[in-house]
């Protein structure tokens, strides 16, 4: 329903407004390839979870996107850039295999999340210990990327497993964290003497975050691009100036740097709303459904990486990491709901 909302209230919007440039089309075009791609992924992991298993379908799921993670570190530790344009981001942040630094380190974290969840799972002390390394090195490669949403989205998810897992434990897995945190914030400056030029301009901008002192250099100028964006929705709040159009504007640089504004600038308020109702009915369904805790966790998780990447991003809507992750958790629902209402296809 979003998607088809999205469309033709975005394509009337498109035939009052004019603008047609070549985005419009390219746009429309991404929009589509998408809905195919969200339709054809439903059917495979539903025929997979069939004959595979769930558990067997996130365990393959958790390979790959290992794979993907792991391979950040080993880009940078070989300085290469592969199918990556250089000039994309002016910082020049090197995440190869990816379209910029910002999808390297949403990859990431998705890892990060899918190898949490198989951690409990795990039973055999020697196999939780390769666990553990192994995010490590995850968690590493998302702070490679120098994203800022992917740093603090770890801390985010981090944060999440130990409150469903370690409640009992939770004040003191808490101190001790703080200590850590303590420890690690004393010796800063000589962590920061390792890194030179652009890597030690994003640590000061997290440094800068974490106090609270958002400046338009801070926020790599999605701030300033925020108030533009919401100038020009407050122009057309209701049905928006029309799929591509609001994105190819001068002002935005070519991106509004925010999913949420991209849909109300483009199809209006309605299609919006209906975004965040469906995102809002698939959380609340994680948070009071009866799940495993395990999967509780990974819906939450997700949930909360795409609803707090969203506000700095506008492509995460067309990113294949989101499809795949999205689909999964409608599977998850679908199979786990599936003996609730047996009458659900009338």
């Amino acid at each position: 329903m979003f998607y088809l909302s999205y469309i033709v209230v975005g394509l009337i919007s498109l035939a009052i407004f004019g603008f047609y440039r070549d985005i419009n089309f390219t746009v429309i075009r991404t929009i589509f390839s998408t809905i195919i791609l969200l339709y054809a992924l439903t059917m495979l992991i539903l025929e997979l979870i069939k004959t595979k298993g769930l558990d067997k379908v996130i365990s393959i799921t958790t390979v790959f996107l290992t794979i993907s993670a792991v391979s950040i570190i080993f880009i940078d530790y070989f300085d290469l850039i592969i199918l990556f344009k250089k000039g994309m981001d002016e910082d020049n942040r090197n995440p190869g295999l990816f379209l910029n630094p910002n999808e390297a380190g949403y990859e990431a974290v998705t890892a990060y999340i899918f190898i949490l969840f198989s951690f409990k799972n795990i039973k055999k002390f020697y196999q939780k210990s390769a666990i553990i390394i192994l995010l490590m090195f995850v968690a590493y490669a998302a702070f490679l990327t120098f994203s800022k949403a992917a740093i603090l989205s770890v801390f985010i998810v981090t944060f999440v497993y130990l409150f469903l897992y370690a409640k009992k434990n939770f004040l003191l897995i808490s101190s001790i964290s703080l200590v850590m945190i303590t420890v690690f914030y004393q010796n800063a400056e000589k962590i920061k003497s390792n890194f030179e030029g652009v890597e030690l301009r994003r640590i000061e901008t997290i440094e800068s975050l974490l106090k609270r002192d958002i400046k338009g250099d801070v926020t790599t100028g999605r701030s300033e691009i925020n108030e533009y964006s919401w100038q020009l929705i407050s122009d057309n709040p209701l049905i928006g100036i029309g799929l591509g159009n609001f994105g190819s504007l001068p002002g935005l640089e070519m991106a509004s740097h925010n999913t949420y504004f991209q849909i109300w600038g483009e199809a209006g308020i309605l299609v919006l709303l209906i975004f965040l109702v469906t995102l809002l009915n698939i959380t609340v369904k994680f948070i009071f459904g009866s799940f495993d805790i395990s999967y509780r966790f990974l819906g939450i998780s997700l949930l909360l990486l795409f609803l707090s990447n969203a506000l700095v991003s506008n492509n995460l809507l067309e990113n294949r990491v989101f499809n795949i992750s999205f689909v999964l958790l409608l599977c998850v629902i679908y199979k786990f709901t599936a003996h609730e209402n047996p009458l659900r296809h009338r």
